[in-house]
């Protein structure tokens, strides 16, 4: 129960910050896998908030998020600033805004997530991508 009320706030953040929101002109079909091309667009990641502990999840930033700024997201969140997120138990990664300023990945770990739960989290607009 504490883990989906995390999500469901994880959720309604990203969609506050713009994250909900996809132009139909940026490539490939909403809510399926990510074209390579596109991993590439958002580019490395500017750093993350690690919050595997409270969430099962961790918020990777790209696009024109700067690492001061994501430093106090994170605290904020009370979650660890992170370079990047790490991939030991990732289950999905799905993205918003993919190749954007906005760009935001949300890493889910299991075993507090399956592929399916994920699955069902990470719907169009939003981009599935590996791990």
């Amino acid at each position: 129960m504490r883990i989906a009320v995390g999500v469901v706030i994880a959720v309604a953040l990203g969609f506050g910050l713009g994250l909900g929101c996809k132009k139909q002109d940026e490539g490939g079909k909403p809510g399926e896998p990510a074209a390579a091309s596109d991993k590439a667009a958002g580019g490395k990641a500017a750093g993350a908030c690690d919050r595997r502990a409270k969430e099962a999840l961790c918020g990777e930033y790209h696009g024109a998020a700067k690492a001061d700024w994501i430093k106090q997201q994170c605290e904020a969140m009370g979650a660890p600033f992170v370079e990047s997120c790490p991939k030991e138990s990732a289950v999905g990664r799905c993205v918003g805004e993919a190749g954007t300023p906005m760009e935001v990945q949300t890493v889910f770990y299991g075993p507090a997530f399956t592929k399916e739960t994920f699955a069902m989290m990470c719907k169009a607009p939003m981009q599935v991508r590996e791990p």
